[in-house]
């Protein structure tokens, strides 16, 4: 429970700015990836 309320204070904000940085860096190399598929 600790966890929760750990999470509802802020930490889900950085972790979902990660989380979109990380998308970010993913699709970029999947786009490459297609590209040199194609």
């Amino acid at each position: 429970m600790g966890t929760l309320g750990d999470n509802r204070d802020g930490p889900t904000l950085p972790a979902q700015a990660t989380v979109t940085t990380s998308m970010e860096v993913i699709v970029p190399q999947r786009m490459d990836l297609n590209m040199a598929a194609c």
